[in-house]
């Protein structure tokens, strides 16, 4: 009985293994991939609700057609991330109180610059997580 009890756990820790080992590939698979601003990366709600907070909180101070859209914002953008222009959001402004906007409402404002660009909507809203708004690539049409 002591045979078989040794082979049958020995098979029982190879299945235990191999398990393990299958979980360990799917977690590293599943990092988030790269993406682009033209993956359709918010929603159209998002880019509205950013659009009233921009209007409310930040249109005094800036022109969004002048920083924010065409030209003037992919020189100062390309080759950057949705990461980067969001933590330069959360960390200046609005410029008489950096930082006091929660982190969804700095990626709605994200998300109206990204629709004032023509960038195209999606299914799901801008996230404001470091790890995804990394991933997201701000780049010229074709890139």
């Amino acid at each position: 009985m002591d045979g078989l009890c040794g082979k049958l756990l020995l098979m029982m820790k190879q299945a235990i293994r191999k398990t393990l080992m299958a979980g360990i590939a799917a977690v590293v698979l599943q990092a988030p991939a790269a993406t682009s601003v033209w993956d359709g990366v918010y929603t159209d709600d998002q880019a509205t609700r950013g659009a009233e907070v921009f209007n409310k909180t930040c249109a005094g101070c800036h022109d969004l057609n002048g920083e924010f859209a065409g030209t003037a914002f992919m020189s100062m953008w390309k080759g950057q991330t949705a990461f980067d222009l969001f933590d330069k959001m959360r960390n200046e402004m609005p410029m008489d109180n950096p930082g006091s906007l929660k982190p969804e409402t700095y990626a709605d404002v994200e998300a109206f610059i990204f629709k004032t660009n023509a960038f195209p909507s999606g299914k799901g809203d801008l996230q404001p997580k470091d790890d995804i708004l990394k991933q997201i690539k701000i780049e010229p049409k074709g890139k």
